[in-house]
Formats: structure tokens, C-alpha cells, sequence
């Protein structure tokens, strides 16, 4: 008996002395284990399987060290330690310092994110405590990817209900390039960076068709109403001035009709326009053109050529356009920039100053002065609805 209990101590001796100190190959083939591994498996028939437990039973291993490894079931996935928290192994397979999305992005995000955004990834980006920089683009119904995104997720996999909280989180300093569109706070913003509304316009909407519907289901078009807005282009021009809540105004032609005219027909005389305001300009182009016709009848001058204007729009043609009042006129002043194709130059009024002068208006800086008839200046005709 003693024999076989010294023999049995003696063979589980030299197992643990073999082990201990000498690599393991564990192999179908009898060969030697590779020189930079303690422990080689090999096989071409079946795999190598790590412990598989729950998230509940990952978390409870007590004191893990770093670079353990288990199959997480509750989520199907491989999992390691890295010393601090139980890590996710990403699927995504971006180029960034830190295996799991949140870390810190680099360059390789752009081809994997922009691919996999709407596809099976879209609810595995993991979130971290932090700030990670991002750019994102939207092109052919995709994003590639600088957004600055400050957040407070804890990590974790983004879910259908963390998505408006995500969506937040980054649209507040999104906004994307060339197109002045803004998103802000679940906002969204047309040629506004910080829209205030569910939806914010800064200028004029403009439908082609359909109009504006609003929540008590009434409809509003402004062909049905008859209301216009600075900016829109109709009645063969474009709006610079509107009153009666959009329902009248005034309109301007899309170009110059003159660029270098003289305001008299060759002869210096009164002809009683010294009407200004609202709608002067009218009577006072048709004034000026019937007092000085019988000086030259093959004559241009600033009133005629604009009374001779025409233009003709979607089959319409108007005819009715006349040179601005000094009041009138200085309305276009303000809106340059929205009609648009103006020069800094002189641009003649119908309002009458004296037998030799004319009112013009400077449009580099808004100045008017009363000019010499025979002076060369520009012409913008007008029109009123």
C-alpha cells in the first residue's frame, strides 16, 4: 500500500513541476507550442471558449484582473477588463485610441460611421463620459464625419429611447456648412444659427405651391389672400415695400433702365412734379413725359424710358411701371440688397427741386440731393399692387 500511495504522489509531482515550468501546446498533432506562448491551442475544427456568465455575473467577479476575458450572454458579446471597468468589444472597428466609441475619435471614423449610421450599428455606438470631437456631414442621404459634443451619458449602448436624448446633445452645436441650416435644443433654424422655435426663419418664406397650413387647420396661400412679402418676387419684379398687412406695396424691376440718363428732354422748365410719398411717382411720370415730349419727340429721358418699360412674366405682361418719388424712392434704398443688381451711383427721382434741378438719391450711401437735369444718372422703375 505504501508502494502505490508513493508511486500516485510521485507522477502528481512531476504534472505539476511540468506545468509549472514548461509551455503547454494543446493540439490534435503532437506538435511543440509556440516559443512566445505559455499556452497554444490549435485546431481547425473547433475554437477556443471563454467563460460565459451574465452582465449580473460579469460585474460580480470578484477583484478581476486586467485583460480578463468572458462571453457576456445578456447582450452577446465578448467582453475584457482593462483594469477599471469591463469593456465592450467594438464591433465597429474605428481607428481611435480606445477600442470602445466615445474615447477619442481619429480618422478612421469617417469611412465605418458614415457606412454603418442607418444600418445594423445604429443602435451600438457607445457613449462615454466626456467630450469627443465629431464632424459630421450630411451628403447623399448619409453622414460622414467636427462637432464639439459635451455630453453626460454614462457608458453604454444607445438605444431607441437614449436617441432623442443623443439627438439633443448634438444637434445644440450642429450646424452644417453652406446651407445655413441650424439645429439647436430640438430646434430647427433657416439662415439663423440660434433658432428660438420649433422652426425659425430669418427672411421670407416663400411656398410654390400649397402654402402655409396652421394648427386650427385653416390654410393660407398668398395667391388665396393676396398677401406679399418683402423680397418675393411678383408681379414681374421683385417686393421692396408692403402695407395693409402685405396686401399693397410696391415693386421693382429685376435690372436698371438706364444706367446714364439725363432727367430733362433738352430744355430746362418747370413741370409742376414736385409731388412726393406713397404712389406720387405715378402722376409725376405721367406728368413729366407730357410736358417735355414737345421738346425733342425722338428724345430718352429718365420718366419716359421708364414709362415705356414692359416685362412679361409667366404670360403676363406689365406695363404700368413709372420712375419713383423721392419717398418711393428711398424705400428701394432700404431694400437694395434684397432686389438686388444696384450700382453706388446716382439714381434719378420723378420729384422735381426747381426748373434745372432734380431730387436723386446716392445708393452707395443713401444720400439725396437735388441734381442738375442734364446730369447722367441711373434709373430703376417701379410699380405699385
Amino acid at each position: 500500500m505504501k508502494s502505490l500511495q508513493f508511486y500516485f504522489f510521485m507522477i502528481v509531482f512531476s504534472i505539476i513541476t511540468f506545468t509549472s515550468l514548461a509551455q503547454v501546446g494543446i493540439n490534435a498533432d503532437n506538435s511543440q507550442p509556440s516559443v512566445s506562448a505559455m499556452l497554444d491551442v490549435k485546431s481547425d475544427s473547433k475554437g477556443f471558449l471563454p467563460p460565459r456568465m451574465t452582465t449580473e455575473q460579469m460585474n460580480a467577479i470578484f477583484l478581476p484582473t486586467d485583460g480578463l476575458l468572458v462571453y457576456n450572454i445578456t447582450v452577446n458579446s465578448l467582453y475584457w477588463y482593462n483594469g477599471s471597468t469591463w469593456k465592450r468589444f467594438n464591433e465597429m472597428n474605428f481607428t481611435e485610441s480606445d477600442p470602445i466609441f466615445g474615447e477619442s475619435i481619429a480618422a478612421g471614423i469617417t469611412s465605418e460611421f458614415t457606412n454603418n449610421w442607418n444600418s445594423a450599428y445604429a443602435n451600438r455606438i457607445t457613449l462615454a463620459t466626456g467630450t469627443f470631437p465629431l464632424t459630421l456631414t450630411i451628403a447623399n442621404n448619409q453622414l460622414t464625419g467636427s462637432i464639439a459634443v459635451a455630453n453626460s451619458f454614462a457608458s453604454g449602448y444607445l438605444t431607441s429611447t437614449d436617441w432623442n436624448a443623443f439627438y439633443n446633445k448634438v444637434s445644440s452645436q450642429w450646424t452644417t456648412t453652406g446651407s445655413n441650416i441650424s439645429f439647436n435644443s430640438g430646434n430647427v433654424g433657416i439662415g439663423t444659427t440660434a433658432p428660438g422655435q420649433k422652426f425659425s426663419v430669418a427672411g421670407t418664406i416663400q411656398t410654390t405651391s400649397g402654402g402655409v397650413k396652421f394648427p386650427d387647420g385653416t390654410l393660407q396661400t398668398t395667391a388665396a389672400n393676396n398677401i406679399h412679402t418683402i423680397g418675393e418676387n411678383f408681379g414681374g419684379g421683385v417686393v421692396f415695400f408692403v402695407y395693409d398687412n402685405g396686401k399693397h406695396g410696391l415693386i421693382a424691376s429685376t435690372t436698371d433702365q438706364s444706367t446714364a440718363i439725363q432727367w430733362y428732354n433738352g430744355t430746362y422748365r418747370i413741370t409742376g412734379t414736385s409731388g412726393d410719398g406713397l404712389g406720387a411717382g405715378s402722376g409725376n411720370t405721367d406728368v413729366i413725359v407730357a410736358a417735355q415730349m414737345a421738346d425733342n419727340q425722338y428724345g430718352e429721358f429718365a420718366a419716359k424710358v421708364c414709362a415705356d418699360y414692359s416685362v412679361t412674366v409667366d404670360g403676363i405682361t406689365y406695363g404700368d411701371w413709372y420712375l419713383p418719388s423721392k419717398y418711393e424712392l428711398n424705400f428701394l434704398f432700404q431694400q437694395k440688397v434684397v432686389v438686388g443688381g444696384f450700382a453706388n451711383s446716382d439714381y434719378w427721382s420723378s420729384t422735381e427741386s426747381s426748373a434745372n434741378n432734380g431730387w436723386s438719391q446716392y445708393f452707395y450711401d443713401g444720400f439725396q440731393s437735388d441734381y442738375s437735369k442734364n446730369g447722367a444718372a441711373y434709373v430703376r422703375a417701379i410699380r405699385a399692387f
